[in-house]
Formats: structure tokens, sequence, C-alpha cells
């Protein structure tokens, strides 16, 4: 529901730092629809975005009228056709709306990330946050594992476990045998210690992220453990790769995710777009600002 964008930019260096080029499909764009197609730090060129535009738009002209194609589907395929061309090692894909009838369920995905539920399009997805979190695992092809993030409230992660396992999916929880704690923010983004649950506190690694709030935090432990699954490491027999991966965290940028664009006076910009979305930007906001100002 939220968080998605912010995952997926997570979860890219964080796959690079084991040494594969990466592609990422995310929305929206901020500026220029290019920035929803990436490979590595480069946006599509213009050339190939058009390119493969026409051939997009040649397909739905021809498709009977009652059947064509919306504006997220003609991007989801023009990123098909690009990463198909290039090849990447990996592909991050965001997801639109849900899962169930979502065009990203086609890549057939075997790690996904569950960021958060809330009651969105119910006219779609279903009138209880547990029907909207069915509907989203079902982007997830069988046999694949959803990694959960702390967000997700406790009762509705067993529920989901159980509904995943009858289309033979399993579920990891992002902080299964790990530690988070001493989260802190400052204009500059958010902090944290990341450690092992079998190992003492002392041995924590410290993060600093580019993005603030604890939400981010949740986004980021939730990518490291989405790309580890996807790499097929298991993070304590790793050590040195593990910290290349905290460390491509703490380089991640994503414009427009509580942004401080302007000063004098100081002007903050956020794409949430939830009630809780709100709650969560506002009390990282008064972390960081007095309320009196």
């Amino acid at each position: 529901t939220n968080g998605k964008g912010s995952t997926a930019q997570f979860m890219t260096p964080a796959i690079e730092a084991a040494g594969l080029k990466v592609g990422c499909f995310t929305s929206p764009h901020l500026f220029d629809v290019r920035e929803r197609f990436t490979l590595g730090d480069e946006l599509i060129p213009q050339e190939a975005f058009d390119r493969h535009a026409r051939t997009v738009l040649a397909f739905n002209a021809s498709l009977p009228e009652g059947d064509r194609i919306g504006a997220f589907e003609f991007l989801f395929l023009l990123a098909i056709l690009w990463f198909q061309e290039l090849k990447p090692d990996a592909i991050v894909w965001e997801a639109g709306i849900g899962g169930r009838y979502d065009p990203v369920r086609t890549v057939r995905a075997s790690v996904s990330t569950l960021t958060s539920i809330e009651l969105e399009h119910t006219e779609l997805l279903g009138a209880t946050e547990e029907l909207i979190a069915y509907d989203k695992i079902d982007a997830l092809a069988p046999g694949g594992c959803v990694v959960l993030s702390p967000a997700i409230p406790g009762a509705l992660a067993h529920r989901i476990s159980a509904y995943a396992s009858l289309s033979g999916k399993a579920t990891l929880p992002a902080l299964a045998s790990l530690r988070v704690t001493g989260i802190a923010n400052t204009h500059k983004g958010a902090r944290f210690n990341y450690g092992f649950t079998a190992v003492s506190p002392e041995a924590d690694q410290p993060v600093r992220l580019k993005l603030a709030g604890a939400h981010q935090v949740d986004n980021a432990v939730s990518a490291l453990r989405a790309a580890e699954v996807w790499l097929g490491l298991r993070p304590e027999e790793n050590a040195e790769r593990h910290l290349a991966m905290l460390a491509a965290l703490g380089r991640t940028r994503w414009p427009g995710r509580l942004e401080k664009v302007s000063t004098t006076p100081d002007l903050w910009i956020d794409v949430g777009h939830t009630p809780r979305a709100l709650e969560a930007v506002t009390r990282t906001f008064l972390e960081l600002s007095p309320r009196e100002r």
C-alpha cells in the first residue's frame, strides 16, 4: 500500500552490491516519466523510450475497442521490452494496484515484499485489510517467498502465512533472527543499529539512511532481507557481503519522500497518499522540527 517504491529503491542497490546488473521499474515519477525505468543509476534513454512506446502503442491499436490497455499496462509493457533488450541480471518490479490482477503478476516473481496494508481500492482489492493482503500476495509465483515488513501487524501476518501456504508460498518476517534498535531521525535521514538476535548487541552495525522515518527503516530492512532471499544468502554466513549491502542502503536516494526542497521558508514534500502514510510522515517531521514552528 505504502513503501513499495522506497523498498524497490533500497532493494536495487542491495542486489547490485552482490556484483549484479539490476533493472528497476517503479511509480510514480516526479518530473520525467523515464524516472520509472532504471538500470543502475541510469534512466531509460529517450530514444529507447520512444522506440518501445511505438511498439506498445501499435500493439494497443490492434486490440478490440473494449480491450485496450491502460496507462500502467502501457508503461509495464514498455519496461518489459527495454529489460528484454538489456538483459539485466535481476529486475525489481513495483506492483501497481494489488497483485491478483496486476500486470506485475505476469513476471512470476520468486520473491516479493509486502510493505504495508491499508484500506485502499476496496472495490477491486477487498473490503478488509486481510482480503487486500491476500490479493497482493497473489502477485508472487507459486513456490515463492513473501518477505513481510515489520509494518505488518502480527495477527495479520499469521493469517497471511496461512493463506500463502495454501498456494505453496512461504512467508518470512523481515526481522526473523534479526534485530533493529536505536532508531532516530535527523534532517539528513534515519539511523539505526542492525544485528543478529543470536549475537551480542555490541556487534550490531550502525546504519544511516538518506531517507527519514521509522517507516523507511522498515522498508530498508525488508528490502535487505528480500535481496538476501533472492540471492540465496544467509546473512550470518556472508558477513562481508552483508556489510556491503548495508552500505548500499545508506547510499539510496528517493526524491519526494519527506524531502526538503527549499528554504526561507522551509518547504518539504512527501508523496504519501493514505491516512497512515500522512500520520507516519507527520510523526517523523515533528521529530525534526519543533511543533511551534
